[in-house]
């Protein structure tokens, strides 16, 4: 018994042991966590001191908006609202007079009457072209068939001219119809010699270099070529037009023409033509 009574005191004299080195340990621990919070508050602290002497600092944190804000906002003196007032009135004078500005534009703007016409005179003399007394002729068709020549002096002596007519010349590029594109003449002569056994009269001719093709005849316009066109076509060919001065004809016409026009008299001529749709041609 005695030896298990010495058994319990050391064990109770480890337990106080253990426990007084834990609490020297906790102690430690916290005054550890006590420097490292006051070494931070001080860092902190100066770093806010040598911001706010650089200047870095936002001006919200500094204190000198406030005193800013004051010295923008501080009230007027008497003098200076006096002065205010007297500018609001001079703001109000101005739009005043722009009103009167804009009244007096608009009345500017409005339609003044004038006397139409004098404004129709000054506008006849200014469009109005003078011929003078020098003798001018018009040239007023050329018909190839005589009644209809004979049909627009009828029209021309019943307005009161005095239409003329004469006989003339005009030379007419001729329609030609034409048959295949051959590119040598012997092809084109064979062909030629088969169209002439059918009744036709080809006649070998070069349209350009390398090209041959079968002329079947030639018409003053395309509407007289139809019936020959439709007849080559029927048959299977290859037809096609165009016309050359080389087969231009001389045919007889008609020209209506009235002379010794002078003054006035070859405008209201004009003005007669273009009312009835004529085409004309003023010499002098």
């Amino acid at each position: 018994m005695g030896v298990e009574d010495n058994d319990l005191d050391e064990e109770e004299g480890s337990l106080a042991e253990f426990e007084e080195e834990f609490l020297k340990e906790k102690k430690k621990k916290s005054g550890r966590l006590i420097f490292f919070v006051l070494l931070l508050l001080l860092l902190l602290g100066a770093g806010y001191y040598f911001a706010s002497q650089k200047g870095l600092l936002p001006a919200s944190l500094t204190g000198q908006a406030d005193d800013q804000g004051e010295t923008e906002v501080a009230p007027a003196e008497n003098g200076d609202s006096a002065d205010l007032q007297d500018d609001e009135i001079q703001v109000e004078d101005k739009d005043l007079s722009v009103e009167d500005e804009q009244q007096s534009v608009i009345e500017k703007i409005k339609p003044q009457r004038v006397d139409s016409r004098k404004k129709s005179k000054k506008a006849s003399k200014k469009g109005k072209k003078v011929y003078g007394s020098r003798m001018h002729t018009f040239h007023v068709g050329v018909y190839a068939q005589k009644k209809n020549a004979d049909h627009m002096v009828a029209t021309l002596e019943k307005a009161g001219l005095k239409p003329e007519t004469s006989q003339v010349n005009i030379k007419v590029e001729m329609v030609r119809v034409l048959v295949g594109h051959y590119p040598f003449r012997e092809i084109a002569m064979k062909e030629a010699d088969d169209l002439l056994q059918r009744g036709f009269k080809p006649r070998v001719q070069i349209v350009k270099a390398g090209e041959y093709a079968l002329v079947m005849g030639s018409f003053q316009n395309r509407i007289d070529a139809s019936e020959l066109i439709a007849s080559l076509e029927d048959k299977g060919l290859t037809v096609w037009t165009d016309k050359a001065k080389s087969d231009a004809l001389m045919v007889p016409a008609t020209l209506v023409k009235i002379k010794g026009v002078q003054g006035e008299m070859v405008e209201k001529v004009i003005d007669f033509l273009e009312k009835k749709d004529i085409d004309y041609l003023l010499k002098r």
